[in-house]
């Protein structure tokens, strides 16, 4: 069996793998940072919110003082009036006290007001004119107590009869109600901004909620349907596998067989070349043991095999002789080196036609020429020439006819 009837393998059948799978890494990417977005916006915006709600509540507690502050303001300008006519009409020591203790509070309060209606324009306009106003009111009452000590209260009580109207403390009184009124007119303000500033955080939280609940949706549904189509390719590679296995175990079996049908053709193959080697050991041996001088040549003219009588006529040893170009050991007289002894013979071996008895010069190692006959024998392989066997003939045993052929080989003809 060949390697030709091995069956061809199974095709993969198996259903590639989606073309969008890295899209729905990069959608589920895409969410994932939509959602992170969505929630950075709502810190934002939350605390934007939150900010906001910090200041207002500052103001609105800075406001509701200032209202608080005006009340006891004029709380107190009337109690310092007030206490101040008490003193006048009885004399009590207790009614000088409450009165100066009255315009103390009044002065401190005052300063409070001042204060806390400093960064508005508007309200800062009516405090002056309430200070001044409350400073006239003050300076009144301090100036019937102190007639009071120099002159007594006869004529404490007389300025107070021409000067002590009431239309200050009314005028300081209407001024205080539009100063409340602006202050919460600015209060209400306030509790609008802060309800839209409430309202806008509910519907950017929400908001946010909602997108990213969708966002979250969108996700799972990526999810679900990529682990449903993994689902699906990997129950189809499974019963993938299986036919590949199954078709690997046919083809294994056919491998083995292969295999076993090769072992057999390398044994025969060893055999033949084992029978081959020794062909070739048995024609070495048959062309040592002749009495001429043997090469064996390529189609080129380079020498592969030579017999030991080439090693004793040319003085060289067989290292020397092997693989070299025959025209350096083989020449004919009267040509230059090689030239007409290349022609012949490579004609001849080209013509796949036997030569016969040419005369030639050997060379030795030593550079010493020698006559000598040359007969050339193509060697055939399947019909085609591969080479060519070279047998050298002394001239003197080729005139004889090979007539002492149980004599020693006598050495060539020296040419002089």
């Amino acid at each position: 069996m060949s390697m030709a009837d091995i069956p061809p393998a199974v095709p993969n059948t198996a259903p590639p793998a989606p073309a969008d799978e890295g899209r729905t890494f990069r959608w589920i990417l895409t969410g994932f940072a939509l959602s992170c977005l969505v929630v950075l916006v709502m810190v934002f915006v939350a605390t934007g919110n939150l900010r906001q709600a910090e200041a207002a509540n500052d103001s609105v507690n800075h406001t509701q003082s200032l209202l608080l502050d005006a009340n006891e303001l004029l709380t107190q300008l009337y109690a310092a009036d007030t206490t101040m006519r008490a003193f006048i009409t009885t004399g009590a020591g207790r009614e000088r006290s409450a009165c100066r203790a009255a315009l103390n509070e009044f002065s401190d309060r005052l300063a409070g007001v001042q204060s806390l209606t400093r960064q508005d324009d508007a309200l800062q306009a009516g405090m002056t004119a309430i200070a001044r106003l409350a400073g006239q009111r003050v300076e009144f009452i301090r100036q019937v107590l102190l007639r009071e000590d120099a002159e007594g209260r006869a004529q404490a009580a007389r300025q107070l009869e021409a000067e002590g109207d009431w239309g200050v403390l009314h005028q300081i009184k209407e001024k205080i109600e539009v100063l409340k009124l602006t202050a919460s007119e600015e209060l209400g303000r306030r509790d609008r901004q802060n309800y839209r500033q409430a309202q806008t955080t509910r519907w950017t939280v929400w908001t946010g909620l909602s997108l990213n609940f969708m966002l979250l949706a969108g996700m799972a549904v990526l999810l679900r349907q990529d682990l449903a189509a993994r689902r699906a390719r990997a129950a189809s590679l499974q019963q993938e596998n299986s036919r590949l296995e199954q078709a690997v175990e046919l083809r294994t079996r056919d491998l083995r067989r292969a295999n076993e049908q090769l072992q057999d053709d390398l044994l025969e193959q060893a055999w033949a070349s084992q029978a081959l080697e020794h062909q070739l050991s048995y024609n070495q041996l048959i062309i040592n043991s002749v009495r001429e001088a043997v090469f064996v040549v390529t189609r080129v003219l380079h020498i592969t095999r030579a017999n030991p009588t080439v090693q004793h006529l040319t003085d060289r040893p067989l290292e020397d002789i092997i693989n070299r170009p025959l025209e350096q050991i083989i020449q004919l007289p009267g040509e230059g080196p090689g030239h007409a002894i290349n022609a012949q013979l490579l004609r001849a071996i080209n013509d796949g036609q036997d030569l016969r008895h040419q005369p030639a010069t050997l060379i030795s190692r030593t550079g010493q020429a020698f006559a000598v006959i040359v007969s050339l024998f193509p060697l055939r392989d399947s019909g085609k020439v591969v080479g060519a066997v070279i047998i050298i003939d002394d001239p003197l045993l080729y005139q004889h006819h090979h007539a002492n052929d149980h004599l020693p080989p006598p050495p060539p003809t020296l040419i002089k």
